[in-house]
């Protein structure tokens, strides 16, 4: 349900996942049992794509998002079957703001970020657990911090449109 490539030794992280894109046995979840990971990020910022924020409000149970299940028929290896995943989504009314740009420049300014200029652009690269205690922190404190409004469950807008599909 996520986009992930690995390259080499690890090829665990992509296999036997488990049937959610951000709960137990996802990418992410493999990812945050693991010891030194690094997210590098060639020319864009830790605010514009870090879908690993994803699994930190999973991890933090925040109220605005829910697992939307998709359901069909799968063809593997010429065997057909049914099978249901959940994907991780905003109520279709709960509006991003730019909190992710903020929790970059607080990662940027405590020096858990590092930023190199590389020709007309960065290079940026922060460790999963500094991100990870940052992130967890900053809703800890508030959990509406990266959208617009305050998040009203009685409100909430489970209708999902496809035009919308944006990350953050």
């Amino acid at each position: 349900m996520m986009s992930v490539a690995v390259v080499g030794d690890d090829l665990d992280l992509v296999e036997n996942l488990g049937h959610e894109s951000t709960g137990t046995n996802s990418t992410f979840d493999k990812l945050s049992r693991r010891k030194d990971v690094k997210f590098l990020f060639l020319g864009v910022g830790v605010g514009d794509c870090f879908t690993y924020m994803h699994y930190l409000e999973w991890v933090a149970g925040v109220p605005y998002r829910y697992n939307r299940e998709f359901s069909g028929k799968i063809t593997h290896m010429g065997n057909t079957y049914n099978d249901a995943y959940k994907l991780f989504v905003r109520y279709n009314n709960v509006i991003p703001n730019t909190g992710s740009y903020i929790f970059e420049k607080l990662l940027e300014d405590s020096g858990k970020l590092h930023v190199a200029r590389f020709g007309d652009s960065t290079i940026r690269c922060v460790g999963e657990q500094e991100a990870h205690e940052v992130y967890l922190d900053i809703l800890h404190r508030d959990p509406n911090y990266f959208i617009t409004n305050p998040f009203i469950p009685e409100q909430a807008d489970n209708n999902f449109v496809t035009r919308r599909m944006v990350a953050l």
